[in-house]
């Protein structure tokens, strides 16, 4: 039992931190494009 209750609640912390890298790296796709705007608007 204890064991069922450790394979669960790692695999639920697996997906949470694999949510959050997803998360994190969307984040990061998003600062770039922004970064890269801007820089591009005060080329002209």
């Amino acid at each position: 039992m204890a064991y069922l209750c450790h394979i669960l609640t790692h695999r639920n912390a697996r997906s949470k931190l694999s949510v959050l890298s997803s998360v994190l790296h969307v984040f990061a796709v998003a600062c770039y494009f922004m970064v890269h705007m801007l820089t591009f608007c005060y080329a002209f």
